[in-house]
């Protein structure tokens, strides 16, 4: 959704398919994941450093990892 719709949204249930991986969700999915509980913080920031290392090798686009 635009910005101008983000106002008329239940984002806590708004879930447009999401598979339930982080990398899939958008912001608005990962923050209401989040407050809900459903998803930490620390979860999310795990997975998102397991996706570099499994990508990076082929798109080096990472020069520098500092975690």
């Amino acid at each position: 959704p635009g910005p101008h719709l983000l106002g008329l949204i239940d984002h806590a249930r708004f879930d447009p398919g999401s598979s339930g991986d982080p990398t899939e969700m958008s912001v608005v999915q990962l923050a209401a994941a989040i407050r809900s509980g459903r998803l930490t913080s620390t979860e999310v920031v795990r997975t998102y450093l397991r996706r570099i290392e499994g990508v990076n090798p082929r798109i080096n686009a990472v020069v520098t990892l500092c975690a």
